[in-house]
């Protein structure tokens, strides 16, 4: 599109969404893919100032590397998604987003007023567009409150237009976190591919397994992990699931 239209801002934008799912996705965890986004989406910027889509993709790319190369980028994200959110504040993306800026302004100071921020807008992002994927997040805030049988409905509503592994894959830790180790295995046990569903499935099946006291399963299960781990593999939450 580009190179049809040199001056079709919502191009770079795309291509920039396209660049930051290297990381975001756990495909490779390499910075260049970020700073490439952040170049694609300042020539967006020059072309067509303000779009939301612009403030969207920029957001994400400061989370990214504030999550995941420790560059001290949040409250540029925060600032931005304040800003964003303010010209468009019935833009789904955008309140979704806030709502993960928020979400982790609480992961870091344990405010709880921030989380019943990000529980609003994040909610705002479901009744916008109910069947997006993002709204896994969504599902995910409600589990934490203890909300399950609302977090359940979510993903249900966003496989409703067809299925997807996501909302699949948050429906079985909604389930182990209930604590009902059957179903939340039942869904767990059926991710082969893609390797990252199965790998981070495989972790769930491990604490399940340590939870019923089946030591030999567990081991083999970590063995299976340490198996299929690609190659500069970075999964954060790692450690915590092994201990």
């Amino acid at each position: 599109a580009i190179e049809i239209d040199s001056l079709f801002a919502q191009a770079y934008i795309g291509l920039a969404q396209c660049y930051s799912n290297y990381v975001n996705l756990s495909w490779d965890f390499n910075p260049n893919w970020l700073n490439k986004a952040e170049e694609l989406l300042e020539k967006a910027q020059k072309i067509s100032p303000g779009l939301p889509d612009y403030y969207n993709t920029l957001i994400g790319v400061y989370l990214l590397k504030e999550d995941c190369f420790n560059e001290n980028t949040s409250e540029l994200a925060f600032e931005l998604a304040k800003e964003g959110i303010q010209k468009y504040p019935d833009h789904a993306q955008l309140n979704s987003i806030v709502g993960y800026c928020y979400y982790a302004k609480f992961g870091e100071k344990g405010d709880e007023a921030d989380f019943e921020k990000a529980l609003e807008y994040k909610e705002r992002a479901f009744l916008l567009n109910p069947y997006g994927n993002n709204n896994i997040n969504y599902a995910e805030l409600l589990a934490l409150k203890k909300e399950f049988s609302k977090a359940i409905d979510v993903c249900g509503i966003i496989e409703k237009p067809g299925p997807s592994l996501f909302a699949k894959f948050r429906l079985g830790e909604i389930y182990y976190y209930m604590g009902d180790l059957e179903r939340s295995e039942a869904i767990f046990s059926t991710f082969d591919l893609p390797i990252l569903f199965k790998i981070h499935s495989l972790f769930y099946l491990g604490m399940i397994s340590a939870q019923r006291g089946d030591k030999k399963e567990a081991q083999e299960i970590v063995k299976k992990i340490e198996i299929l781990k690609p190659k500069g593999y970075a999964y954060f939450e790692e450690p915590l699931k092994f201990a």
